[in-house]
């Protein structure tokens, strides 16, 4: 508990600093105290694999290419580093820069296809519904995901730093403490909510918005008014998105434990500890809760009774904590802030392949048509290989 404590103290040092990152860039506290880390590890069961030492340049393992996997992958410098997860969607991929703008490029070559000022510090991950691009920074926008025309922009008061959700023909968008439900077409207020302090990004499902605060609660909201179905207290921070799957909330929190919520009621199924703050969000599939912890751990929790099925430390001591994870095709992908991506097998933790990136990872990886895209703080936008990594 200890270090679970200490992590969480400096991971509200780097929000504070200004980078309101996804709660991914806690895992640099890593760096900070290794030793710790160490400690904690060793204390734990769980999968160890050898990995190379850290080189200047991306890396990657030497996995075989399976037949009639895709080959083609790519790199692509833009003009601000990334610290939110892409979206891709016809063809594109978006990302927000640390340069205040949205970027969309090519899926296939990443070329940049347009780029859009919207503000904000680029920790805003865009999500592309029916043709438009739904963004933060210093407003909500919608993009018309082609263009980038601005179709409408919604002032907030605060920044728009997680990333919105869309369902029903409404957006749902967090600005510091407050979440707003807008109107999807036209960006009209349909209500609002404020919590105690700086909300999560939200998540719908079952006629209900989930989200997180710093005020140690996560929040069941009624999707048509905004009204409080119920609320549960954990003992710290929750700044992961939740995740939601068969009427079950899954969510961390800084107090080091996952906890699995009955969504219709808020009542505790189960909850797992960890050495670690969980600062991240889970992925759900295959009845497995996949999510990390800042006691440099991916865990993978059978989604019904909360028992480890698999747990992966890696040993290179960039490491760090876990953005959220993707899971797609038996394989889970994840980053961790200073040790690049990594894919494992959903079933066992095994790592099918690792690549180092230039730098610093904040948010999650996506995976669509065969290849994984991630952003680093470098300013770079990557496209590899689903199968085997490869960049090309």
């Amino acid at each position: 508990m200890a270090f679970c404590a200490l992590s969480a103290g400096l991971w509200f040092l780097l929000r504070a600093w200004g980078l309101e990152t996804v709660a991914n860039l806690a895992g640099l506290v890593s760096l900070l105290v290794p030793a710790t880390v160490g400690i904690v590890g060793w204390a734990r069961t769980q999968h160890r694999h050898p990995e190379p030492p850290r080189p200047a340049a991306p890396s990657r393992s030497r996995a075989a290419p399976r037949a009639g996997a895709r080959k083609a992958g790519w790199k692509r410098s833009i003009g601000g580093g990334v610290y939110s997860g892409p979206a891709v969607a016809d063809g594109m991929v978006y990302v927000g820069g640390n340069d205040g703008k949205v970027h969309a490029l090519d899926a296939a070559t990443g070329r940049v296809r347009w780029t859009r000022r919207t503000g904000g510090y680029g920790t805003s991950a865009p999500v592309a519904v029916d043709g438009v691009l739904y963004a933060g920074g210093g407003k909500v926008h919608a993009l018309d995901a082609a263009s980038g025309r601005v179709v409408w922009a919604r002032e907030t008061g605060d920044q728009v730093s997680t990333g919105p959700a869309v369902a029903g023909g409404v957006v749902y968008a967090g600005s510091g403490r407050v979440l707003y439900a807008l109107d999807a077409a036209t960006g009209a207020g349909v209500w609002s909510f404020t919590a105690g302090e700086i909300i999560t990004g939200p998540a719908v499902a079952e006629g209900l918005v989930l989200i997180g605060s710093w005020d140690h609660h996560v929040y069941a909201l009624d999707a048509a008014t905004g009204a409080v179905r119920w609320s549960h207290a954990t003992g710290g921070r929750v700044s992961g998105r939740p995740a939601v799957a068969g009427g079950t909330v899954h969510v961390g929190s800084h107090d080091c434990h996952v906890y699995a919520l009955d969504a219709a009621t808020g009542t505790v199924r189960w909850r797992h500890g960890t050495g670690g703050a969980v600062s991240g969000g889970a992925a759900v599939a295959g009845g497995a809760v996949h999510i990390g912890s800042e006691d440099r751990t991916l865990y993978a929790l059978d989604a019904a009774t909360g028992e480890a099925r698999w747990t992966y430390t890696p040993i290179s001591a960039y490491s760090g904590g876990w953005t959220t994870p993707a899971v797609a095709g038996g394989i889970v992908y994840a980053a961790t802030p200073g040790g690049g991506v990594f894919a494992l097998d959903a079933a066992t933790g095994h790592v099918r392949w690792h690549v180092y990136t230039h730098g610093l990872v904040g948010g999650g990886p996506a995976v669509a048509d065969g290849a994984v895209y991630v952003g680093d703080s470098t300013r770079h936008v990557y496209a590899m290989e689903a199968t085997t990594g490869r960049l090309g």
